[in-house]
Protein backbone atom coordinates (compact mmCIF):
# COMPACT_ATOMS: atom_id res chain seq x y z
CA UNK A 1 0.00 0.00 0.00
CA UNK A 2 1.10 3.25 -0.36
CA UNK A 3 0.22 6.50 1.41
CA UNK A 4 0.70 10.26 2.45
CA UNK A 5 4.54 9.72 0.04
CA UNK A 6 5.32 5.95 2.10
CA UNK A 7 5.10 2.69 0.75
CA UNK A 8 4.49 -0.65 2.82
CA UNK A 9 4.01 -3.86 2.60
CA UNK A 10 4.42 -7.76 3.99
CA UNK A 11 6.89 -10.42 2.48
CA UNK A 12 6.97 -14.08 2.37
CA UNK A 13 9.73 -15.67 1.35
CA UNK A 14 11.41 -12.40 -0.48
CA UNK A 15 8.15 -12.05 -2.60
CA UNK A 16 4.85 -9.29 -1.90
CA UNK A 17 2.00 -10.64 -0.54
CA UNK A 18 -1.71 -9.44 -2.58
CA UNK A 19 -3.37 -7.04 -0.99
CA UNK A 20 -7.25 -6.98 -0.92
CA UNK A 21 -9.46 -4.21 -0.38
CA UNK A 22 -7.07 -1.47 0.08
CA UNK A 23 -8.91 1.49 1.68
CA UNK A 24 -7.26 4.61 2.24
CA UNK A 25 -7.68 7.56 4.37
CA UNK A 26 -5.80 10.45 3.91
CA UNK A 27 -7.20 13.09 6.53
CA UNK A 28 -6.91 9.73 9.41
CA UNK A 29 -3.48 9.05 7.58
CA UNK A 30 -4.75 5.48 7.86
CA UNK A 31 -4.26 2.61 5.49
CA UNK A 32 -6.12 -1.35 5.58
CA UNK A 33 -5.83 -4.19 3.29
CA UNK A 34 -6.47 -7.62 3.90
CA UNK A 35 -3.46 -10.31 3.30
CA UNK A 36 -3.14 -14.19 2.77
CA UNK A 37 -1.54 -15.86 5.43
CA UNK A 38 -0.28 -19.51 5.88
CA UNK A 39 0.77 -21.35 8.35
CA UNK A 40 4.30 -22.09 9.11
CA UNK A 41 5.50 -19.21 6.50
CA UNK A 42 7.54 -16.78 7.84
CA UNK A 43 7.01 -13.53 7.12
CA UNK A 44 8.55 -9.46 7.37
CA UNK A 45 7.25 -5.77 7.86
CA UNK A 46 8.88 -3.38 4.90
CA UNK A 47 8.38 -0.02 4.31
CA UNK A 48 10.51 3.51 2.94
CA UNK A 49 9.83 6.93 2.62
CA UNK A 50 9.22 7.51 -1.66
CA UNK A 51 11.05 10.90 -1.41
CA UNK A 52 13.92 11.99 1.14
CA UNK A 53 12.65 13.49 4.14
CA UNK A 54 14.98 16.30 6.26
CA UNK A 55 13.89 14.36 9.83
CA UNK A 56 14.78 11.01 11.25
CA UNK A 57 11.51 8.16 10.61
CA UNK A 58 10.69 5.67 13.18
CA UNK A 59 8.48 2.66 12.08
CA UNK A 60 7.13 0.71 14.88
CA UNK A 61 5.14 -2.49 14.30
CA UNK A 62 2.04 -4.20 16.85
CA UNK A 63 1.14 -7.84 15.81
CA UNK A 64 -1.57 -9.04 17.18
CA UNK A 65 -1.69 -5.87 19.67
CA UNK A 66 1.78 -6.49 20.75
CA UNK A 67 4.47 -3.71 19.97
CA UNK A 68 7.68 -5.24 18.63
CA UNK A 69 9.54 -2.21 18.33
CA UNK A 70 10.43 -1.52 14.76
CA UNK A 71 13.00 0.24 12.32
CA UNK A 72 14.97 3.58 12.48
CA UNK A 73 15.56 5.22 9.00
CA UNK A 74 17.85 8.36 8.91
CA UNK A 75 16.94 11.30 7.40
CA UNK A 76 17.44 11.91 3.78
CA UNK A 77 17.29 8.21 2.86
CA UNK A 78 14.92 6.47 1.52
CA UNK A 79 15.75 3.13 1.52
CA UNK A 80 13.71 -0.18 2.60
CA UNK A 81 13.48 -1.15 6.04
CA UNK A 82 12.40 -4.63 6.44
CA UNK A 83 11.70 -6.62 10.13
CA UNK A 84 11.49 -9.88 10.31
CA UNK A 85 12.28 -10.31 14.18
CA UNK A 86 11.33 -9.56 17.36
CA UNK A 87 14.45 -8.92 19.82
CA UNK A 88 14.09 -10.84 22.59
CA UNK A 89 17.73 -9.59 24.27
CA UNK A 90 20.92 -7.30 23.70
CA UNK A 91 22.18 -10.29 21.29
CA UNK A 92 19.40 -12.51 20.34
CA UNK A 93 15.98 -12.08 18.38
CA UNK A 94 13.15 -14.59 17.50
CA UNK A 95 11.81 -14.39 13.47
CA UNK A 96 8.11 -13.76 13.28
CA UNK A 97 5.60 -16.43 11.28
CA UNK A 98 2.56 -17.57 10.79
CA UNK A 99 1.15 -20.00 12.79
CA UNK A 100 -2.61 -21.90 13.06
CA UNK A 101 -4.00 -20.63 16.29
CA UNK A 102 -4.24 -23.07 19.33
CA UNK A 103 -8.35 -23.67 20.93
CA UNK A 104 -8.78 -24.42 24.32
CA UNK A 105 -11.74 -24.91 26.42
CA UNK A 106 -10.13 -23.41 29.39
CA UNK A 107 -12.61 -20.10 30.50
CA UNK A 108 -9.93 -18.51 31.67
CA UNK A 109 -9.16 -17.32 27.81
CA UNK A 110 -12.73 -17.28 27.48
CA UNK A 111 -12.73 -12.78 27.73
CA UNK A 112 -9.40 -12.04 27.16
CA UNK A 113 -8.68 -9.08 25.59
CA UNK A 114 -5.56 -10.52 23.88
CA UNK A 115 -7.97 -11.61 20.91
CA UNK A 116 -9.34 -8.12 20.39
CA UNK A 117 -6.13 -6.90 17.89
CA UNK A 118 -5.81 -10.91 16.70
CA UNK A 119 -5.01 -10.78 12.99
CA UNK A 120 -3.81 -7.44 12.67
CA UNK A 121 -0.39 -6.13 11.59
CA UNK A 122 0.03 -2.67 12.22
CA UNK A 123 2.71 -0.33 11.11
CA UNK A 124 2.57 3.17 12.50
CA UNK A 125 5.30 5.86 10.78
CA UNK A 126 6.74 8.38 12.52
CA UNK A 127 8.92 11.64 13.08
CA UNK A 128 11.25 11.24 15.71
CA UNK A 129 14.27 13.24 17.38
CA UNK A 130 16.91 10.62 18.22
CA UNK A 131 17.62 10.69 21.91
CA UNK A 132 20.44 7.99 22.81
CA UNK A 133 21.41 4.19 23.10
CA UNK A 134 19.17 1.93 25.21
CA UNK A 135 18.73 -1.72 25.85
CA UNK A 136 15.92 -4.12 23.89
CA UNK A 137 13.12 -5.00 26.00
CA UNK A 138 11.62 -8.27 25.77
CA UNK A 139 8.24 -8.74 25.31
CA UNK A 140 8.07 -12.56 23.43
CA UNK A 141 6.37 -14.15 26.34
CA UNK A 142 3.32 -12.41 26.17
CA UNK A 143 3.14 -13.96 22.70
CA UNK A 144 2.34 -17.29 23.54
CA UNK A 145 -1.42 -16.97 24.20
CA UNK A 146 -4.77 -19.31 23.55
CA UNK A 147 -7.65 -18.81 21.87
CA UNK A 148 -11.07 -19.79 23.58
CA UNK A 149 -12.91 -22.56 21.25
CA UNK A 150 -16.44 -20.53 21.86
CA UNK A 151 -15.01 -16.98 21.44
CA UNK A 152 -16.90 -14.67 19.06
CA UNK A 153 -14.02 -13.63 16.74
CA UNK A 154 -13.47 -16.83 14.99
CA UNK A 155 -9.75 -17.20 13.47
CA UNK A 156 -7.79 -19.98 11.69
CA UNK A 157 -4.30 -18.02 11.72
CA UNK A 158 -2.10 -16.20 14.44
CA UNK A 159 1.07 -15.01 14.77
CA UNK A 160 3.98 -17.12 15.91
CA UNK A 161 7.94 -16.46 17.44
CA UNK A 162 10.58 -19.09 16.27
CA UNK A 163 13.38 -20.01 18.24
CA UNK A 164 16.23 -17.45 18.98
CA UNK A 165 18.63 -16.62 16.87
CA UNK A 166 21.61 -14.55 16.99
CA UNK A 167 21.72 -11.02 16.63
CA UNK A 168 24.31 -9.31 14.22
CA UNK A 169 26.83 -7.68 16.53
CA UNK A 170 26.84 -4.13 14.43
CA UNK A 171 22.83 -3.48 15.58
CA UNK A 172 22.08 -1.18 18.26
CA UNK A 173 18.92 -0.53 19.82
CA UNK A 174 17.73 3.68 20.06
CA UNK A 175 15.31 5.17 22.20
CA UNK A 176 13.70 7.80 20.77
CA UNK A 177 11.35 11.07 21.34
CA UNK A 178 8.11 10.86 18.75
CA UNK A 179 6.70 14.20 17.25
CA UNK A 180 4.25 13.26 14.72
CA UNK A 181 2.74 9.96 13.34
CA UNK A 182 2.72 10.38 9.64
CA UNK A 183 0.81 7.02 8.36
CA UNK A 184 -0.17 3.87 9.66
CA UNK A 185 -0.99 0.75 8.02
CA UNK A 186 -2.97 -2.04 9.13
CA UNK A 187 -2.40 -5.76 7.50
CA UNK A 188 -5.35 -7.79 8.24
CA UNK A 189 -4.45 -11.14 7.86
CA UNK A 190 -6.60 -14.65 7.23
CA UNK A 191 -6.05 -17.54 5.60
CA UNK A 192 -6.78 -17.45 1.72
CA UNK A 193 -9.96 -20.00 2.02
CA UNK A 194 -11.53 -17.35 4.76
CA UNK A 195 -10.89 -14.28 2.45
CA UNK A 196 -12.46 -16.44 -0.44
CA UNK A 197 -15.39 -17.48 1.37
CA UNK A 198 -16.09 -14.16 2.64
CA UNK A 199 -15.94 -13.09 -0.84
CA UNK A 200 -12.90 -10.15 -0.04
CA UNK A 201 -10.44 -12.35 -2.20
CA UNK A 202 -11.44 -14.30 -5.70
CA UNK A 203 -11.42 -17.61 -6.26
CA UNK A 204 -8.33 -18.39 -8.16
CA UNK A 205 -8.22 -19.57 -11.72
CA UNK A 206 -8.00 -23.60 -11.06
CA UNK A 207 -10.62 -23.58 -8.60
CA UNK A 208 -12.90 -21.69 -10.78
CA UNK A 209 -12.78 -23.93 -13.67
CA UNK A 210 -12.82 -27.62 -11.72
CA UNK A 211 -15.68 -26.55 -10.30
CA UNK A 212 -18.25 -29.87 -10.10
CA UNK A 213 -15.76 -32.09 -11.45
CA UNK A 214 -14.64 -34.90 -8.77
CA UNK A 215 -10.54 -35.39 -8.33
CA UNK A 216 -9.65 -38.29 -10.12
CA UNK A 217 -8.06 -41.02 -7.11
CA UNK A 218 -4.76 -42.63 -7.26
CA UNK A 219 -3.73 -45.60 -7.75
CA UNK A 220 -3.42 -48.16 -4.46
CA UNK A 221 -0.09 -49.01 -4.70
CA UNK A 222 1.34 -45.13 -4.72
CA UNK A 223 2.00 -43.79 -1.53
CA UNK A 224 4.50 -41.69 -1.93
CA UNK A 225 2.86 -38.83 -1.89
CA UNK A 226 1.37 -39.09 1.07
CA UNK A 227 4.80 -39.99 2.71
CA UNK A 228 5.85 -37.11 1.62
CA UNK A 229 3.65 -34.74 3.98
CA UNK A 230 3.72 -37.20 6.74
CA UNK A 231 5.64 -34.46 9.28
CA UNK A 232 3.33 -31.52 8.06
CA UNK A 233 0.22 -33.74 8.75
CA UNK A 234 -0.58 -32.53 13.03
CA UNK A 235 -0.48 -29.12 11.49
CA UNK A 236 -3.06 -29.14 8.30
CA UNK A 237 -5.42 -31.08 10.62
CA UNK A 238 -5.20 -28.24 13.31
CA UNK A 239 -5.55 -25.33 10.80
CA UNK A 240 -8.36 -27.84 8.34
CA UNK A 241 -10.17 -28.30 12.50
CA UNK A 242 -10.02 -24.31 12.89
CA UNK A 243 -11.44 -23.80 9.43
CA UNK A 244 -14.47 -26.23 10.25
CA UNK A 245 -14.88 -24.52 13.22
CA UNK A 246 -14.98 -21.15 11.76
CA UNK A 247 -17.76 -22.46 9.40
CA UNK A 248 -19.92 -24.06 12.03
CA UNK A 249 -19.54 -20.49 13.87
CA UNK A 250 -20.91 -18.60 10.87
CA UNK A 251 -23.45 -21.11 9.88
CA UNK A 252 -24.98 -20.66 13.72
CA UNK A 253 -24.94 -17.23 13.87
CA UNK A 254 -26.88 -17.11 10.33
CA UNK A 255 -29.69 -19.65 11.64
CA UNK A 256 -29.91 -17.27 15.08
CA UNK A 257 -31.14 -14.12 12.38
CA UNK A 258 -34.00 -13.76 10.36
CA UNK A 259 -34.20 -14.90 6.99
CA UNK A 260 -34.39 -11.39 5.38
CA UNK A 261 -31.30 -10.32 7.00
CA UNK A 262 -27.64 -10.65 5.54
CA UNK A 263 -24.67 -11.81 7.15
CA UNK A 264 -22.45 -9.51 8.37
CA UNK A 265 -18.79 -9.39 7.46
CA UNK A 266 -16.49 -9.19 10.50
CA UNK A 267 -15.50 -4.86 10.03
CA UNK A 268 -12.58 -3.64 9.22
CA UNK A 269 -11.44 -1.46 12.50
CA UNK A 270 -8.08 0.24 12.27
CA UNK A 271 -5.80 -0.11 15.65
CA UNK A 272 -3.11 2.24 15.77
CA UNK A 273 -0.13 1.10 17.06
CA UNK A 274 1.30 1.82 20.76
CA UNK A 275 4.55 3.55 19.86
CA UNK A 276 6.98 2.70 22.64
CA UNK A 277 10.41 4.72 22.68
CA UNK A 278 13.24 2.74 23.13
CA UNK A 279 12.67 -0.24 20.94
CA UNK A 280 14.47 1.41 16.93
CA UNK A 281 17.21 -0.84 15.40
CA UNK A 282 19.47 1.37 13.93
CA UNK A 283 21.03 -0.91 11.09
CA UNK A 284 23.12 1.96 9.65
Amino acid sequence: MQLLGFDAYITVDGAKLPEYEVKLDDGAKTATCWIPSQAGKSFAINWRPLQPRPFDLDGQTCIDGLSIGGKLLRRNLTILRSQDHCITSSTTSRPLSFSSIQLTDDDAYLNSENIENLGDIVLGISRVEITGETQPKNRSGHMDWKVHERSKKAMVHRIKLGEEVQRPDNNRVMSTETICTLATFTFKYRSIDVLRADGIAPLDAAAQSNTGCKRKAGKRGDASSEDENHESDGEDEAELQAQLRLIQAKLAKKRGKSKTKKIKTEPISVARPRLIPGEIIDLT
